[in-house]
């Protein structure tokens, strides 16, 4: 590629009837602008969004309590040969789940431990169910993590 070929504005806006715009670029090694959002950081937060919402609904199925919901999502991109073109390799998703702990007949423990399961389980069930997910190709893993939190009534 010739410099004359990068020399062109990768901004724009991202902009749908209703909702607020979304100020966009080409990833900042497609010579973009790194303060802004780029298809690839789109992508990987749209794995990661669908994740959530799939995810909160399951726990609130279970009657689970989630009171905080925090992911640190990533993605690894395969460059081709010539370094234009290339995919996604993987998408690695990790959630961080506050859930109240449900206090029943004094087992405590045994109840939390039983919880931290199902809200394992519950990540591993949202491949099922989530649109984004089901669409994308590259593999997505999940690396969860979660704590209980007893608040007093």
């Amino acid at each position: 590629m010739q410099a004359s070929e990068r020399r062109f504005s990768r901004k724009h806006v991202i902009e749908a009837e209703g909702l607020h715009p979304i100020e966009a670029s080409a990833a900042r090694v497609f010579h973009g602008d790194a303060d802004r959002w780029n298809p690839e950081l789109l992508l990987i937060s749209a794995v990661a969004e669908c994740h959530m919402m799939t995810f909160l609904f399951l726990a609130k199925r279970e009657g689970l309590e989630i009171l905080d919901y925090r992911c640190r999502a990533e993605g690894t991109l395969a460059l081709d040969a010539d370094g234009v073109g290339g995919e996604f390799a993987g998408i690695s998703l990790f959630p961080v789940v506050t859930f109240r702990a449900r206090e029943e007949a004094g087992l405590h423990e045994e109840t939390c431990l039983h919880d931290e399961a199902t809200i394992i389980a519950l990540h591993d069930e949202v491949g099922k169910y989530c649109f984004i997910a089901r669409s994308v190709t590259a593999p997505i893993t999940v690396e969860p993590a979660q704590r209980a939190v007893t608040l007093e009534n």
